[in-house]
């Protein structure tokens, strides 16, 4: 699918507000809501927009501690890793990588001591290495692609 300036324009106002009508996307980027519609369902069945969900912030529930954990797993142990971490509610993105780590994890947790046995945790996986994050000083940044 062809992105161009308006396309984009919508992608930007659904990552602001994600919950905005046809037709107040329509106002901002100057289309009928029912172009806007046509446009928006035309860049999901292309698979360029995966999704809609609500946005929770961990520390408003308590879960004041994050962190970020690199882990080195071993190759034939990937897949049921993997899974593993999938399924641990403290793991809030994972990244499979180059360099010395398998795995990156942005990770949060109610505590110090809820983190430590996240990390006891781990070792029955991999080797982790953790960073205690200080601050968060760039959120949920809208994805506009460069033009080329």
């Amino acid at each position: 699918m062809h992105m161009d300036e308006l396309n984009g324009r919508i992608l930007a106002h659904l990552q602001k507000q994600g919950r905005a009508s046809y037709a107040q996307i329509g106002r901002s980027v100057g289309l009928s809501a029912p172009a806007v519609k046509e446009r928006v369902q035309k860049m999901e069945d292309a698979g360029i927009i995966t999704g809609y969900r609500a946005m929770v912030d961990p520390e408003k529930i308590g879960y004041t501690t994050r962190s970020i954990v690199h882990l080195q797993v071993d190759r034939n142990l990937f897949g049921p890793a993997i899974k593993k971490l999938d399924a641990m509610p403290e793991v809030l993105e994972c990244y499979r990588t180059t360099g010395t780590s398998s795995l990156i994890m942005l990770t949060t947790f109610s505590s110090m001591a809820h983190m430590e046995q996240f990390l006891n945790r781990l070792m029955e996986i991999g080797e982790p290495v953790s960073s205690v994050v200080l601050s968060h000083p760039i959120k949920g940044k809208i994805f506009q692609p460069l033009d080329t």
